[in-house]
């Protein structure tokens, strides 16, 4: 059975455990299952470092499903921030030039998110020039 693996990061080279990403993912790609390397649950501030760190890594394809963009106030028992379909999915094009060959959503992302990194990524296709 063929899988990919995802990994929760804090920061922007470290597991929520506190392994560095990068050995994880080296982990990772040698497993004979291992089709796609990535990251989720994860700050979108967080990304561009994480997709550098699996590039170094691994040669397998990256993937990444980071969280909305919003903090959970625990005090205030509330969700901070806009979360914006629109500036995630802007991000998101910023992912894809970095490395990442998918793009999801988690925690708080909802389908408009992904309708927008859709049609953004269908823009940028058909208006990027094909190289000779």
């Amino acid at each position: 059975m063929k899988a990919w693996l995802s990994f929760t990061c804090s920061d922007g080279t470290h597991v929520a455990h506190g392994e560095p990403l990068r050995l994880c993912a080296e982990f990772a790609a040698t497993l004979p299952q291992t089709i796609a390397i990535g990251v989720n649950c994860t700050a979108p501030q967080w990304i561009p470092a994480l997709i550098a760190e699996l590039k170094l890594a691994s040669d397998k394809p990256i993937l990444v499903y980071p969280n909305s963009g919003e903090i959970w106030d625990a005090e205030a028992r509330c969700w901070r921030g806009t979360g914006d379909p629109d500036s995630f999915a802007n991000q998101a094009q910023s992912w894809f030039k970095a490395g990442a060959q998918m793009v999801g959503g988690c925690c708080r992302t909802r389908p408009e998110h992904i309708r927008r990194v859709a049609a953004n990524s269908r823009q940028q296709t058909a208006t990027t020039p094909l190289a000779p």
